[in-house]
Order: C-alpha cells, then sequence, then structure tokens
C-alpha cells in the first residue's frame, strides 16, 4: 500500500488491516507501539530518533522467512 499516491487512502487502507489483526497481534502492535513512543519522547536524552528506532528494531521484528530456514539447519 505504500504506493498508493492519495495519502488518505493510505491511511484507510492501513486501519483496515489493523482492525483485520489477530487480537494477540494488536495487542503486541499496541505494546510495542506504546514502548517506542516512551523511547521517542526521550530522544533529546537518548539520541533514538524514528529513524535510529527503525534501524535497530527493524531486523528484530521483520525476521524473513530465508533466515528462519536457515536458522532451523
Amino acid at each position: 500500500y505504500a504506493d498508493l499516491p492519495d495519502q488518505v487512502l493510505k491511511i484507510q487502507m492501513y486501519k483496515l488491516i489493523i482492525q483485520t489483526l489477530p487480537k494477540v497481534n494488536l495487542a503486541f502492535l499496541k505494546r510495542i507501539s506504546h514502548c517506542l513512543n516512551i523511547i521517542f519522547s526521550n530522544t533529546e536524552k537518548n539520541k533514538m530518533n524514528i529513524p535510529n528506532l527503525a534501524i535497530c528494531l527493524t531486523p528484530s521484528i521483520f525476521v524473513s522467512k530465508l533466515t528462519n530456514s536457515l536458522q532451523a539447519i
């Protein structure tokens, strides 16, 4: 959905996706969002702005199928 030209349409699509998440996934999303918000609110002290948070967390959260397959070997 990132390639949709209309920002309002993008937001509506993401809301729809979030609304269809299983309860456990939605709970995780809420929890991680809350934690990230706390970290980000202290950017002046910890230098963890949005790009830095993304750099640190993306590899941990978004693990590829290939990575999982290699770990199983």
